[in-house]
């Protein structure tokens, strides 16, 4: 007879599985912003660098994915994180109208990569020797350190498992609530990248790209 799963490990699951699909979509719209922002520049230097990132994270969420089906390898545990990855993937479906075609590469290989029944290990090649060399003329640190906070949370992620162990509750976001913090990270990058590139704002015409549901928030602001 199958033991029934634990809600605390319910809970720990669905941490994982929905924080890592969080922090995904954070570098997506990081990615889109900075697209946008070079509009007009497709062959800046910066690009390939958000794509890395996001190369990094697609990485990570495999071996997230990949350890939680080796942890919890009881029959009703498989069934419960299958079904998580199934919602996942049904909010995917919301946030594909607002990704371009490279984007939504992304999606699909994060999607064939992580979310299937069975997860292997795959590992995306990145060209981070390409970012090396295309790099060197520029000051890229402030926002390449910027971009690599979404990568290093383990400091957070200890807290959140601690506190999930304690309460054995999780409260599993909407995807309304995770595309309000991806905004806010769209935000963000574009502040970071008008402080490193300021010569871009008069050029590229970024602001005619913003997601609607940013300058809905912006009449807001100047309200």
């Amino acid at each position: 007879m199958h033991q029934p799963l634990q809600q605390e490990h319910k809970s720990l699951i669905q941490y994982y599985i929905y924080q890592d699909f969080q922090n995904l979509v954070n570098l997506l719209y990081s990615m889109m912003a900075i697209k946008n922002y070079f509009v007009k520049q497709t062959d800046h230097p910066m690009i390939p660098i958000g794509r890395n990132k996001v190369i990094l994270q697609l990485n990570l969420s495999n071996s997230i994915h990949y350890d939680l089906q080796r942890t919890y390898q009881s029959e009703k545990a498989k069934e419960f994180i299958y079904e998580e990855r199934g919602k996942v993937k049904r909010m995917i479906g919301g946030l594909n109208q607002e990704l371009g075609i490279e984007l939504q590469q992304f999606i699909n290989d994060y999607q064939k990569n992580s979310l299937n029944k069975e997860v292997g290990v795959f590992q995306i090649p990145s060209n981070m020797q390409q970012q090396r060399s295309q790099g060197q003329n520029f000051n890229q640190n402030n926002l390449d350190k910027f971009l690599d906070q979404f990568l290093n949370q383990l400091e957070v992620i200890d807290k959140q498992v601690s506190k999930i162990q304690t309460t054995k509750y999780y409260m599993v976001p909407n995807i309304d609530e995770i595309r309000k913090k991806a905004l806010g990270f769209y935000i963000l990058t574009l502040t970071q990248l008008q402080k490193n590139f300021p010569g871009q704002i008069q050029t590229n015409g970024y602001q005619d790209n913003f997601h609607p549901d940013m300058k809905s928030n912006q009449k807001k602001d100047k309200s």
